[in-house]
């Protein structure tokens, strides 16, 4: 080897002397790429437990909804509701006004349908008290199967004397969804 081939080679082991020097430089920071990429990992696992343990809770959660639907539905099962029956003057009492309202259910649930036991009514007005609107009349009948005759008899307000109309005691989720089922309707 001659003077010159000799430094050629020197200046390229200096190269790469500092190739490897940042190579290896590299290679220092491996154990805390690998400890980051072991924390990640576990931050994705935990995660993951979370998001199953959210979606299990969800699941409780709807049924539980489902439950209090039902058996909010069950309660209302018996009842109707009476839109549009006037109601006493404020100066009545409240007791005159819960008899007077009672024998208006009973004549008009008679009405619609005369075969529907009405011995055991009960009847409550919905809402505060407005001079400006009337308030609905719930009223609590013996059984289902009552609510259900009447409702399949509500036609026959048509032709009678009674401006009012009749209707199921629904819940909330209901009245939404037939609210949203009357929207669809009406679209399309």
């Amino acid at each position: 080897m001659e003077p010159c081939d000799i430094r050629f080679a020197d200046t390229e082991n200096k190269k790469t002397a500092e190739n490897m020097e940042n190579f290896c430089s590299g290679c220092k920071i491996i154990p805390t790429l690998l400890e980051s990429i072991n924390k990640l990992s576990d931050t994705v696992n935990e995660l993951k437990k979370q998001i199953i343990e959210n979606d299990s809770f969800k699941q409780k959660l709807v049924m539980e909804e489902m439950m209090v639907e039902l058996t909010d539905r069950q309660q209302r099962a018996n009842n109707i509701i009476i839109y549009k029956l006037p109601e006493l003057e404020s100066d009545c009492s409240i007791t005159d006004a819960n008899i007077k309202d009672k024998a208006n259910a009973i004549e008009i649930v008679k009405f619609i349908s005369p075969t529907v036991n009405t011995n055991n009514v009960k009847v409550m007005r919905l809402g505060k008290k407005d001079s400006s609107k009337t308030r609905p009349l719930k009223i609590c009948l013996e059984s289902r199967r009552d609510a259900l005759d009447t409702m399949k008899n509500k036609y026959k307000l048509k032709s009678s004397n009674f401006n009012v109309f009749v209707g199921l005691d629904e819940t909330p989720m209901q009245r939404e969804f037939f609210k949203m089922k009357n929207r669809a309707g009406r679209k399309s």
